[in-house]
């Protein structure tokens, strides 16, 4: 099982005399970069159940996002800006909870790159 950890995670090197795995180990890199998005990008995921959004500069995926407590209305965000709306609860003028906060994270896919 421990080859399998190798190759999820590193390159492992055979020895070629007798085509086992040798104890050299090359580890791969502990954070994989995420991709950058595009304005243009995200503009094309704007509608329910295909719903990625911005909120500064960070891009999230919302389309699985269905138990939202004030109801569809981040919907009107998908494709686009969404920054102000999550900071003002869509205008209310209140910020989002410290647990809507860490639950957005699971939803993250990349930054935004906005030179494209």
């Amino acid at each position: 099982m421990l080859g399998g950890a190798y190759l999820l995670f590193g390159k492992k090197s055979l020895d070629k005399s007798n085509n086992s795995p040798t104890a050299v180990f090359t580890p791969a890199a502990t954070s994989q970069a995420k991709p950058t998005f595009s304005l243009k990008e995200v503009a094309k995921h704007s509608q329910k159940g295909d719903c990625w959004l911005v909120i500064e500069d960070k891009v999230y995926d919302l389309s699985s996002f269905t138990n939202h407590p004030g109801g569809d209305i981040y919907l009107q965000y998908c494709g686009g800006e969404a920054t102000s709306a999550f900071q003002t609860k869509a205008g209310r003028g209140q910020p989002h909870s410290t647990e809507a906060k860490n639950r957005l994270k699971n939803f993250y896919l990349g930054d935004l790159n906005r030179e494209n």
